[in-house]
C-alpha cells in the first residue's frame, strides 16, 4: 500500500524530521499549483501521523475482512484495532505505548 507522502518524492525540498511527520512541503504545494502531481496536495500536507498510518490501517482492516470471507474456516481475530476515522482525527498518539 502506498500514501502520499512528500517525503519519498522527487519535488521535495529538504529532507528531515519535520517533513517525514508533518508531510508539508512548499515545494509540493507548488508542484499542485502548476498541475504536477497525481494527488491534492496544500499547505496542510499529507500528515504521518493523522493521514497515512490511518490509510494503511483501513487498507489492513479491509484485507483482514477480506480474507475472512474467502476463508471463514480460518478466522482472523484482532483486538483494540485502532478506527482510522478516529487515528484521522486524534492523531496516533493514544495508541502507542
Amino acid at each position: 500500500m502506498e500514501t502520499a507522502n512528500p517525503a519519498q518524492g522527487r519535488l521535495r525540498g529538504r529532507t528531515n524530521a519535520d517533513l517525514i511527520v508533518s508531510g508539508r512541503d512548499k515545494m509540493y504545494v507548488r508542484a499542485a499549483k502548476a498541475g504536477r502531481l497525481f494527488v491534492d496536495f496544500d499547505e496542510g500536507g499529507h500528515p504521518l501521523d493523522r493521514e497515512r498510518v490511518a490509510r494503511h490501517l483501513a487498507g489492513i482492516e479491509e484485507f483482514l475482512k477480506a480474507f475472512q470471507e474467502a476463508n471463514p474456516d480460518k478466522p482472523v481475530e484482532f483486538r483494540n484495532f485502532p478506527l482510522s476515522e478516529k487515528i484521522a482525527s486524534g492523531g496516533l498518539g493514544p495508541y502507542l505505548r
